[in-house]
């Protein structure tokens, strides 16, 4: 409710467990409170899941030691009806 309308929201976590990250954001979509919008122009392309959210693996840049589990997502406010 503190976010106006049509105001854009970064939700990251240090966390990759799918409820604290992905499957909540889900919700919030499927629930018409906010619509992703995908981070693909400002991400590294292998960072980027399906969705357009950034996931980053502790596997990711294994060549240089990995790295934490990382999960953020960009959302907008839906216009409420």
């Amino acid at each position: 409710p503190l976010l106006k309308k049509e105001g854009v929201l970064i939700y990251c976590v240090c966390s990759i467990i799918p409820d604290e990250g992905v499957q909540l954001i889900d919700r919030v979509v499927q629930e018409r409170l906010a619509e992703r919008i995908c981070l693909t122009n400002e991400i590294p392309l292998e960072l980027i899941s399906q969705k357009g959210d950034l996931l980053v693996t502790p596997d990711c840049y294994s060549d240089d030691g990995g790295c934490d589990g990382f999960f953020a997502a960009r959302l907008k406010k839906v216009e409420e009806e």
